[in-house]
């Protein structure tokens, strides 16, 4: 296996739309070494490009952009729309790496609440993780459960541990590269069912997630910035299509949620 440290110094010294297929692939097929390397190409990415990006995604009003040679090949309102099996067939035709790019994931300002310093809290919630294919019942029974930060401002977006999300659906669909407090990061996503249940009964909701790997390791991984203890980070959208109340009481630093 070549050294991380000449990875990460080759990778330091070009721009990625300038590897070859065969380079790139050769980078990123190495499965001890895969979850670095992508991290490392996304910060990279948007070092040099990311101005670029955020323009082309607000000319399209996309999500995602489909890039290869620094030429918009197709866009999409979907953030997850392009799987690994299309991105490796658009690469074989053009003979070059195509990256499926996403913007900023909004927005963040900032069971018990997460610790931060100075007397500040993050408010979270508890969510369970499961297989598609499960019952929601099989969810909360054989699921994972994951304290995740809560934020309001972040619209749809699910980000957990790679290695959690792995535990329970091996396969992602597809890799993608985003940005978040504008750094990049690459991340997998696949769909999962993500419930929430009280003492009397829990729902669940079938939606795409974001696997990030090497997930503590806060010079990869841009969602550890504002919370070092971060678990997860989910938004509104489990309380809007979930339909529950959620109160967040301060003086006891606890979320409480009540399924409507």
């Amino acid at each position: 296996m070549e050294d991380l440290k000449a990875i990460e110094e080759y990778l330091r010294n070009i721009d990625p739309f300038e590897i070859s297929l065969n380079r790139y692939r050769s980078l990123v097929n190495n499965e001890e070494s895969c979850g670095r390397v992508l991290h490392m190409i996304a910060r990279r990415i948007y070092e040099l490009h990311g101005d670029w990006i955020n323009t082309e995604l607000q000319k399209r009003n996309a999500k995602s952009l489909l890039v290869c040679d620094k030429k918009v090949i197709a866009s999409s309102k979907d953030r997850y729309e392009f799987s690994s099996r299309y991105v490796a067939q658009i690469e074989d035709e053009l003979k070059k790496p195509c990256y499926p790019l996403s913007g900023e994931t909004l927005i963040e300002e900032g069971v018990q609440w997460s610790g931060l310093e100075d007397e500040d809290y993050y408010p979270a919630v508890e969510v369970y993780l499961g297989n598609i294919r499960w019952d929601d019942e099989k969810v909360f029974d054989r699921g994972i459960k994951v304290r995740s930060d809560f934020d309001t401002g972040n619209p749809n977006y699910a980000v957990f541990d790679e290695a959690t999300c792995r535990t329970i659906v091996k396969e992602a669909e597809g890799i993608g590269y985003g940005q978040h407090l504008g750094r990049g990061y690459s991340y997998y996503f696949r769909k999962m069912k993500v419930g929430m249940k009280n003492k009397k009964t829990g729902r669940c909701l079938e939606k795409s997630v974001e696997g990030v790997d090497n997930w503590n390791d806060m010079r990869l991984n841009p969602y550890k910035i504002a919370n070092p203890n971060r678990e997860g980070f989910v938004g509104r959208d489990l309380m809007l299509k979930l339909f529950l109340r959620i109160t967040l009481d301060p003086s006891l630093r606890e979320s409480v949620w009540e399924l409507l």
